[in-house]
């Protein structure tokens, strides 16, 4: 059970770094086109590891030993 803990820790902390990334990345972007956006590929990336994020993040707390 704390193989796996760390795991998810280490996971949760790579998805965190790469989501805030992608964020600021997103927002210079949005800075630079100013007409009518569509979903980009890098959008839907963002939105996927948001999602994979917090059930990554539901499932750690669920299986921690208090």
């Amino acid at each position: 059970m704390i193989e796996l803990n760390n795991q998810l820790n280490f996971f949760l902390l790579i998805n965190s770094i790469t989501l805030i990334l992608l964020i600021l990345n997103q927002n210079e972007n949005s800075r630079d086109y100013n007409s009518i956006v569509s979903l980009n590929p890098l959008e839907k990336f963002t939105w996927f590891s948001l999602i994979l994020e917090l059930g990554i993040f539901l499932i750690k707390i669920k299986n921690s030993d208090f």
